[in-house]
C-alpha cells in the first residue's frame, strides 16, 4: 500500500531540487512543442480519469497518473518541464503526434525527467502503472 501523504513532502523536495529549469534547446527547436503545445489539452484535462491533480501552487503542479494494464490516455501536452517518480513497475509506450515513439520500462523508484512535450501514453504491461509527476506551470 502506498502512503502518499507521508511520502509526498520528501519526494517533492527531492524531485524539485533535481528538476530541469526552463525549456531545453531541443524542445525550443521542436515545432510541435514550440508552436502547437498550447493547442493540446494538458494531461489532466485530456484524461482526467488517469491524471489527478493532487496539489499545485503558482509555479508547480503535482499529478498522480495511473494507467491500468492496456489503458491509454488521450494525446495531451505537458506545458512545462517535469520530473516524475515511478511508484510501481511500469511498461509504457509513448507516441508523439507525428507517430514516432517507443517503449519505456521503468522500475519502481525510478526518477525521470522530460521537457515540455505532446504525446499519448499506453500501459503495455500486465500491472497498474503509477507515476507521480511534478511539472512547472
Amino acid at each position: 500500500m502506498l502512503h502518499l501523504p507521508r511520502m509526498l513532502p520528501l519526494m517533492t523536495i527531492a524531485l524539485l531540487a533535481a528538476a530541469p529549469t526552463g525549456l531545453s534547446a531541443q524542445t525550443a527547436a521542436d515545432p510541435v512543442n514550440s508552436r502547437n503545445l498550447k493547442s493540446y489539452l494538458q494531461s489532466f484535462e485530456a484524461s482526467p480519469d488517469l491524471y489527478k491533480v493532487i496539489g499545485e501552487d503558482k509555479n508547480f503542479r503535482v499529478i498522480l497518473a495511473t494507467w491500468k494494464p492496456g489503458q491509454s490516455d488521450a494525446m495531451h501536452s505537458h506545458a512545462g518541464d517535469l520530473t516524475n517518480y515511478t511508484l510501481t513497475e511500469c511498461q509504457l509506450k509513448g507516441v508523439a503526434p507525428d507517430g514516432k515513439g517507443g517503449e519505456l520500462v521503468r522500475k519502481k523508484g525510478t526518477v525521470g525527467f522530460n521537457t515540455a512535450s505532446v504525446h499519448q501514453v499506453t500501459n503495455t504491461g500486465n500491472n497498474e502503472c503509477v507515476l507521480l509527476i511534478i511539472e512547472r506551470k
